[in-house]
């Protein structure tokens, strides 16, 4: 329903948009000057701007009740779709709120007009040389003829798990008509267990559940206890690691140019691994986010250790060898788009 204010009618929508800007700016002037702006119209006067403001503050709606029938639902439909352009973060009850409009109705004028909730994507964020040393590593592997010398390449990380669950996104999400792919980057956390996996096109997984952080003693106990009983032949395969403090020590190092000379991928390694760069790594693209989602799928939280590493185990030790194979193509193809998109991020175009 609109609203006069001297000669001139305001809709709803009018109001949401001067109201949030009033809010946001602190500013009932600058308010009025961005909606002249935007629509070349007259925008109503300050003192109104300020009662919307402080009806808004203390009600939490802006609708005015009306004298005869309702609004018509084009209309609130209209105004819906504008709140959210405007408040695209908003949830559908909030929104119901301020425009005075029941939480279903929100719902179906959304449906109706094909605006849908997106989630967030996380990734790594990359410093301004981090994209040539991305291009650098991706160009090797393609010059390498990807796909076949790929599959050489044994692929580790550790990650962490939680004893009561991994961080839960799906509260996070922002109305669009298309997904813009938006990005939240976030700090790393303790775990109660450490996990190592190695992965390899011929030969699967091999793992190690510790319940101390990785240190450089640690590690290389790993290196001799689990991965060198898991390689077979050690001439042909490569090792791939990341830049992890454990994995940079000279224990570590000494370890790979014995026993992988020349074939090892790493920070100050024969081949550098190029730094923040999980989207290119089988076991962060894939790996680690099909375990948690098992891991954790019917039990929110586990009683103890025990449990857990019990449940990571079952996991791992499950996983079809055919996914892996799966996994080293799509290693090819993220190389790939890596370098068309001159070594930034790339997985929007997955």
């Amino acid at each position: 329903m609109a609203e006069a204010s001297g000669n001139v009618e305001f809709s709803i929508k009018d109001k949401v948009f001067i109201t949030s800007h009033a809010i946001v700016y602190e500013s009932c002037t600058k308010a009025c000057q961005i909606f002249k702006e935007r629509f070349k119209r007259e925008p109503p006067p300050r003192t109104t701007v300020q009662h919307w403001k402080k009806k808004f503050e203390e009600t939490g709606n802006l609708s005015t009740k009306p004298r005869s029938g309702r609004p018509s639902d084009e209309h609130m439909k209209e105004s819906v779709v504008q709140y959210v352009k405007e408040n695209d973060t908003a949830n559908q009850r909030r929104v119901a709120r301020v425009l005075g409009t029941s939480q279903s109705s929100v719902h179906r004028y959304l449906k109706q007009e094909k605006v849908k909730p997106f989630k967030f994507s996380f990734q790594q964020e990359l410093t301004e040389d981090d994209p040539d040393r991305r291009i650098e590593f991706c160009s090797w592997i393609i010059n390498e003829n990807g796909t076949n010398f790929c599959r050489r390449i044994i692929f580790s990380d550790e990650a962490l798990f939680y004893l009561n669950g991994h961080v839960r996104k799906h509260n996070l999400f922002y109305y669009s008509e298309e997904n813009e792919h938006r990005l939240i980057r976030v700090p790393m956390k303790s775990p109660g267990l450490t996990v190592w996996a190695a992965v390899s096109y011929d030969l699967g997984i091999t793992f190690s559940i510790i319940r101390e952080t990785m240190n450089q003693v640690r590690y290389v106990d790993v290196l001799n206890q689990t991965l060198l009983p898991f390689v077979w032949d050690n001439t042909q395969h490569w090792y791939q690691h990341d830049g992890a403090t454990p994995h940079f020590s000279i224990a570590a190092q000494t370890w790979l140019d014995e026993h992988f000379p020349q074939r090892w991928i790493g920070r100050r390694g024969p081949q550098e691994w190029p730094p923040w760069s999980p989207d290119l790594t089988i076991p962060d693209f894939w790996l680690w986010s099909y375990v948690k989602d098992r891991v954790y799928a019917i039990e929110n939280n586990y009683l103890n250790l025990d449990e857990l590493q019990g449940a990571i185990s079952r996991v791992l030790s499950d996983i079809d060898h055919r996914i892996i194979r799966k996994c080293y193509t799509n290693f090819v193809e993220r190389c790939n788009l890596c370098l068309q998109k001159n070594g930034e991020h790339f997985e929007q175009l997955l």
